[in-house]
């Protein structure tokens, strides 16, 4: 996966949140995004999605040299923000279970609940989770699912030192050769496992 973006530039209502940012994004690599609150760290990562328009300039995505419209790039990324809300009327297995009906996970929903220490709540309503735990469930969901695109905006938001070493593991055990990983965040520890840091 290439993710081009050439000389964009995104505005809010009258504030230009990034301005003239020019970058390649390619598979097998690991990114950092950093920059103080405000500084656009998330918008970047809305415009990787596709989530996002540039305000000026172009976003490409391509797949094995063929171009994607970013319409469908959806397909082939997973996205797990802080303030992402989960369904909390549902069990953890009816979540896991509603997902792999649209994604490929490379973990069953008892697997899962092991690696990522959930059964002893796997009976539970989600809406009776910490936040921590609900930021835990979103990040093993986004490193579990089969995409070769995995966007982390605050992945340690919420997290103890003990539930953020299970991301970092958990994150480089699954990583694949054609993964294309950006992690948006303010904490030095989340970039230590990143290829290049890009300050914005």
């Amino acid at each position: 996966m290439l993710i081009q973006l050439e000389n964009i530039s995104k505005r809010f209502q009258e504030e230009w949140i990034i301005q003239d940012f020019s970058f390649t994004f390619s598979s097998g690599k690991v990114y950092g995004i950093k920059g103080i609150n405000g500084s656009g760290k998330s918008t970047l990562l809305k415009l990787l999605s596709g989530s996002l328009s540039p305000s000026i300039g172009v976003v490409h995505f391509s797949l094995d040299g063929k171009n994607i419209d970013s319409q469908n790039i959806y397909k082939h990324l997973t996205y797990a923000a802080a303030e992402d809300e989960l369904v909390e009327e549902l069990t953890i297995v009816e979540l896991l279970n509603h997902f792999s009906q649209f994604t490929e996970l490379s973990l069953s929903a008892e697997d899962f609940m092991k690696d990522y220490a959930f059964v002893d709540h796997k009976n539970k309503h989600i809406a009776s989770y910490s936040s921590g735990m609900k930021q835990r469930l979103k990040l093993g969901i986004a490193i579990c699912a089969n995409k070769s695109v995995k966007l982390f905006d605050e992945p340690s938001s919420y997290l103890d030192a003990q539930n953020k070493e299970l991301f970092y593991t958990k994150l480089k055990s699954a990583r694949r050769s054609k993964d294309l990983i950006c992690i948006a965040s303010n904490d030095e520890d989340d970039f230590a496992f990143c290829d290049e840091v890009l300050r914005l």
